[in-house]
């Protein structure tokens, strides 16, 4: 009768080992299923971060990202030739040097806008088109050159004028020379061919 116990302690051992080994294959599976997630994601995620680099190197815009204390977090090749090589810890004040950006970056922070403010800013004695649109880290900013924009629009400007002086000159001769036709002279057709020719 002895034996009775000990088997049965053997049995509870025995099923208490397979109930742990069970748990622990399963636990194994999940945390590789979820390490496999998990990579996937970061492989999803480091493509999007290559596509978006790629795309602000592309950009002869300066793009800049500040977080929400106006750290420079990020700069496109664009902004460093503007505003040169971003140093450790820079503000956006102390980067780009323009009171009018940190003000409009703060008030896209301050969710003035959700699709963004643009303003017409002086930078480096050129017009910018200056653009801050919030987001949850904070602010991204895009600074557009419009100085070539507006010099493009007065040569299309001085162009449509000087056409129509142009074609102003020509056109009151023919007015003139219709007018005499229709007058005492048009009644003459010897006249009227030597006026036509």
């Amino acid at each position: 009768m002895e034996a009775w116990p000990l088997l049965i302690l053997v049995g509870l051992l025995l099923t208490g080992m397979w109930l742990w080994l069970r748990d622990r294959r399963a636990l194994t599976a999940r945390l590789r299923h979820e390490a496999e997630a998990h990579r996937a994601e970061a492989e999803r995620l480091g493509s999007q971060l290559e596509q978006l680099q790629a795309a602000a190197t592309a950009s002869t815009d300066a793009l800049i990202a500040v977080d929400a204390n106006l750290l420079v977090r990020y700069v496109s090749p664009g902004a460093q030739a503007l505003f040169g090589s971003l140093p450790a810890g820079a503000t956006l004040m102390s980067y780009i040097r323009n009171l009018e950006v940190e003000r409009l970056a703060r008030d896209a922070l301050r969710g003035a806008d959700p699709e963004g403010l643009v303003r017409t800013i002086l930078m480096l004695d050129r017009p910018c088109r200056v653009r801050a649109v919030p987001h949850a880290q904070g602010a991204s900013i895009a600074v557009s050159d419009e100085s070539e924009v507006r010099r493009l629009s007065r040569a299309r400007q001085d162009l449509v004028a000087n056409l129509s002086h142009e074609l102003k000159t020509p056109l009151t001769s023919l007015r003139l020379l219709a007018d005499t036709l229709l007058t005492r002279a048009g009644g003459d057709p010897q006249l009227a061919r030597e006026l036509a020719t």
